[in-house]
């Protein structure tokens, strides 16, 4: 096993809201049929940021895994060669209390490929509960780049009792430049987001960009379809700005803001 390899994966991915600028908040989608808002782009592109708040969680136990049995007053862990089960009864963890649920992770490797999968099972973390798995696959890498893959299948019931759903693949690069607007962030690939009893079909067309230096993806496009709606996101030029352009199937376009 690569550990140095899986460590960088981990580390990665929980850095990646950061990124993405999400917001941690309960989002509440109300929209009508017939547009896309500003409130399902961004519940769209951040359908993840809640199990990012689990990622590193497992980047934290897979640095520091101890011996199995009971580690700690509130969990009991088990360790093995390939990954580690926890479960939580009201911990504290990462600064967030009455922590309960049970946390798996598997580690593979074959050949040059590195990957691990995630499982939650009722995991109750900052009053989400996080349920099903994501797998993450190490692509090519080098000194200044990394590129992996995420495939989710999961659901997250938030505290107002909204369930949020993804499921699918999402193809993430990340190339570190000499600044911050050198050091890039790309998104590909498909994926399936449900929220409010609505559910969006994603497909990148033209890779998404953004860079460390803007707070908002700025570069590509992506289609969106909602129920029988099928919309253009794009993002833009490369410009530094919090705007998206939407348009519909009649050619009428919408310029929206990714700000809170």
């Amino acid at each position: 096993m690569k550990a140095k390899s899986i460590c960088k994966l981990l580390f990665v991915f929980g850095s990646m809201a950061l990124i993405t600028s999400c917001s941690d908040d309960d989002k509440d989608v109300v929209v009508e049929e017939q547009e896309l808002s500003q409130t399902e782009v961004k519940t769209i592109l951040e359908s993840d940021s809640y199990a990012k708040s689990f990622d590193n969680i497992i980047s934290s136990v897979y640095q520091n895994e101890g011996n199995s049995g009971k580690t700690d007053e509130c969990y009991v862990a088990e360790y093995s060669d390939t990954g580690f089960t926890i479960e939580f009864d009201n911990c504290t963890v990462e600064g967030t209390s009455n922590v309960t649920g049970t946390l798996s992770a598997v580690y593979t490797s074959t050949g040059d490929t590195i990957s691990y999968t995630a499982t939650w099972t009722d995991f109750n973390f900052g009053g989400i509960i996080l349920n099903g798995t994501r797998s993450y696959t190490m692509g090519s890498e080098t000194d200044n780049s990394i590129t992996f893959s995420a495939t989710s299948d999961f659901s997250a019931t938030l505290g107002n009792g909204s369930i949020i759903t993804e499921k699918g693949t999402k193809e993430i690069g990340i190339t570190f430049g000499s600044s911050l607007e050198t050091s890039i962030y790309t998104l590909d690939g498909s994926w399936t987001v449900t929220a409010d009893g609505l559910t969006y079909v994603v497909t990148v067309d033209d890779t998404i960009e953004g860079n460390l230096a803007c707070s908002y993806l700025n570069e590509g496009s992506m289609t969106v379809e909602k129920s029988g709606l099928l919309v253009a996101v794009d993002f833009g030029d490369g410009e530094c700005d919090d705007m998206a352009t939407v348009e519909y199937p009649n050619g009428d376009t919408e310029e929206i803001s990714l700000r809170d």
